[in-house]
């Protein structure tokens, strides 16, 4: 487990990597007081668009950019560019983060979530963007046994749910923005 790191990104991290939705170039897991800022950019050389030769012809993911695979404490990822990716952040089903705050972090061109927050996580999200998710929605929470803030966030991505915040209470959603519609609960 990673405890006390803090990673500063000024420059670029690419993923040249075979693309795969299973793919993380962050594994978190059980980490605890994370820290990554810098104002740097997380990207791959592939295109968001292809179909990784799936017969069915719908894109299948490139890498996730942080994966929280284990109960952690206090990540915070902050002033961040993130682009051409399967997704942004992705706490596993089952997991609980406590302390989560992502800040500032701009994405665009994801092949599934810009970010999907399970049941068990406590976070705050501010002033963040997402601009175009191929397959599913910008922001996709969940907030049961925990208290999730979103505020100042936005997202444009035609056809897609801008924000989704499934089931949940204690969740406080101050000034978002999205080209499409907002939904709480289960839908249509």
């Amino acid at each position: 487990a990673h405890a006390g790191l803090h990673l500063e990104i000024a420059g670029t991290i690419r993923y040249e990597g075979t693309p795969h939705g299973s793919e993380k170039i962050f594994n978190l897991g059980g980490a605890s007081n994370v820290l990554f800022d810098g104002g740097g950019t997380i990207t791959s050389i592939h295109d968001p668009h292809l179909d990784n030769d799936n017969p069915v012809g719908e894109p299948q993911g490139i890498a996730k950019a942080f994966d929280v695979a284990g109960d952690s404490s206090g990540i915070t990822i902050q002033n961040l560019t993130i682009t051409d990716l399967t997704s942004v952040l992705e706490v596993e089903s089952g997991i609980t983060v406590t302390n989560l705050i992502v800040t500032n972090v701009h994405v665009e061109r994801m092949v599934d979530y810009g970010f999907f927050v399970n049941d068990r996580s406590h976070g705050h999200f501010k002033d963040c963007s997402v601009n175009e998710t191929i397959n599913e929605h910008p922001f996709r929470l969940y907030s049961v046994s925990g208290d999730l803030t979103v505020e100042n966030c936005w997202s444009y991505n035609s056809g897609k749910t801008g924000l989704w915040i499934l089931e949940g209470q204690d969740v406080v959603v101050d000034r978002f923005s999205c080209d499409q519609r907002l939904q709480f609960g289960l839908g249509p």
